[in-house]
């Protein structure tokens, strides 16, 4: 027979093996550790990945996790095209009583020079840097006899240099036979025939053009007899058949004037006339002889009228008007004897340009038909070398004449143009 251990015994064993499972437990103290770690300092150029560490810990104990229990880590990131600078990036990781914690270093350097291109045909740069982005308004310039140098230096003092031959050459403007026959070349740009401005002054043609280099050239000539000039003017509109009127021009690639109503409906139409190039004069705000010519003041109150509604559409007021009836009016004496001469004289002084016209269509008066108003306008372009013809585009007898006006006159070689301020202005005799 085997023998039973007594109960004592047994309390004994177990109380034996308790204790040394607690003592074990005891001694067993963990500890969090860095896979790999502790991790190096990273530097890395600005715009590039950064590579940052993939950073595991494991918890390891003597007797229970040896071999280590895989942890979740804890660490800080950097966004997208992070600025140059250092950057301390911590790590930590826990488990029960034990943690641990690191930290390394991501420096971003900006080492990239930004760059610096030259458009020499168009006289433009540009500057582009990685990290500041557009510096062209920082671009220092120094001028060297016949070199101009361009430098730049970005946030990071990183620098670039670019020297390019200075153009300081005119461009040669050479003119032909007819008032619109003209070239000019240049040794840089090429051919910028298509760069020329010009316009009519006082019987003679100016012609101005400047390169990509700032370089200017310019001629001139005298308007010979054949060759003529007309400058269209429109008053007392806009009107309903106005935007026909500007959907024939842009057909014909012909500019006019237009004197405009501060009170018409239709001043929606004056941007359009200035993007197609069409000149704005003021006329008047209201068309009214009584109010207009009442005194010098209340010509000059209206005034103002009109191009604060001028000014409302295009952004400026304008420098061009014409006087309701013209200068040479009479009607003005029933309300202020003397006015005409004293505002011919004012508005001069006050910096504006009055133009009457030496070609009248007759669209105000007795004249009733297209055929006469076409006939009036061909017959006053035939006397004079620089023409400035009356319409008004709120007569539809009147506008219907205009295409057949413009066929005739660019098959007679005419220049259309819209008036300026250096136009030749025609004035009529002062009547009051």
């Amino acid at each position: 027979m085997r023998k039973r251990k007594s109960p004592v015994v047994l309390l004994l064993v177990l109380l034996l093996a308790g204790a040394g499972a607690v003592a074990c437990f005891m001694l067993d103290k963990g500890r969090v550790e860095f896979v790999d770690g502790p991790y190096p300092d990273v530097t890395v150029e600005f715009g590039e990945r950064v590579p940052l560490h993939s950073i595991s810990a494991v918890y390891k104990s003597t007797v229970f996790h040896r071999a280590g229990v895989p942890l979740e880590v804890e660490a800080d990131t950097l966004p997208p095209r992070t600025a140059p600078g250092e950057y301390t990036l911590r790590y930590s990781a826990s488990y029960r009583d034990a943690a641990a914690e690191g930290s390394y270093v991501v420096r971003i350097v900006d080492t990239k020079p930004p760059v610096l291109t030259v458009n020499d045909k168009e006289g433009t740069y540009t500057c582009w840097d990685e990290v500041d982005g557009d510096l062209a308004d920082a671009v220092q310039f120094s001028i060297d006899g016949d070199y101009i140098t361009l430098s730049i230096a970005d946030s990071s003092d990183n620098t670039a240099e670019l020297t390019v031959v200075r153009d300081v050459t005119p461009p040669v403007l050479t003119l032909g036979d007819g008032l619109l026959d003209f070239t000019c070349l240049d040794g840089v740009d090429g051919d910028i025939t298509d760069r020329v401005q010009y316009y009519e002054s006082h019987g003679y043609m100016y012609y101005e053009v400047e390169d990509s280099g700032g370089n200017c050239a310019e001629a001139s000539r005298k308007i010979e007899k054949g060759q003529r000039v007309v400058y269209l003017t429109f008053d007392d509109g806009p009107g309903e058949y106005t935007e026909q009127l500007l959907d024939l021009l842009k057909q014909y690639n012909v500019r006019v004037t237009f004197f405009v109503v501060g009170t018409s409906e239709y001043l929606d139409l004056l941007p359009r006339m200035a993007a197609e190039g069409h000149s704005i004069g003021a006329h008047a705000y209201r068309h009214n002889y009584k109010r207009v010519y009442a005194s010098d003041e209340a010509y000059f109150e209206d005034l103002a009228l009109v191009q604060q509604e001028i000014a409302a559409r295009i952004g400026t007021e304008t420098k061009l008007i014409r006087f309701p009836g013209g200068s040479s009016n009479t009607i003005s004496r029933t309300y202020n004897v003397g006015i005409m001469r004293r505002l011919t004289r004012e508005v001069g002084e006050r910096g504006y340009t009055y133009f009457d016209w030496n070609v009248s269509s007759g669209d105000a008066g007795a004249v009733t038909t297209t055929a006469a108003v076409v006939r009036n306008v061909k017959n006053g372009i035939l006397g004079q070398r620089v023409a400035v013809v009356l319409q008004h585009d709120v007569k539809p007898f009147s506008v219907a004449g205009v295409e057949e006006i413009i066929q005739w006159g660019l098959e007679q070689g005419v220049v259309f143009l819209p008036l300026t301020e250096k136009s030749t202005a025609p004035h009529h005799g002062i009547n009051n």
